[in-house]
């Protein structure tokens, strides 16, 4: 699993260097093009780090317990941004969270079916 995560990880970086250095290239533009793509690469890159980081601490079981719930919990909450939130990039970037949580959750249920 450390390892299936380590090339999760490797591509989404490669991902997001890409997509930040076609922002930085004509900001103006791509800014509504990839805007969503790069911040939800961005944000899965990051937990897929602490998912590693826990993976290693406590092992696979343990790490992928804990994340499932805390992403179930996240996607089954009753409080959502994306009612409560006067500020409709707020209400978008609520609406990626959920998106790439749920991407989450099927990548990690499939690395640990195939697992065992």
């Amino acid at each position: 699993m450390k390892t299936d995560l380590e090339i999760i990880i490797g591509m989404k970086e490669v991902n997001v260097l890409k997509l930040k250095t076609r922002l930085m290239e004509n900001y103006t533009y791509e800014l509504s093009w990839i805007g969503e793509d790069l911040f939800m690469e961005q944000y899965k890159l990051e937990h897929y780090k602490a998912i590693l980081e826990d993976v290693v601490k406590l092992g696979e079981q343990e790490a992928m317990r804990y994340w499932l719930e805390r992403f179930n919990g996240h996607i089954n909450q009753d409080y959502n941004v994306r009612e409560n939130s006067t500020g409709s990039l707020h209400r978008e970037v609520s609406t990626w969270k959920f998106i790439a949580t749920m991407q989450m959750i099927k990548d990690l249920n499939h690395i640990t079916k195939y697992r065992n």
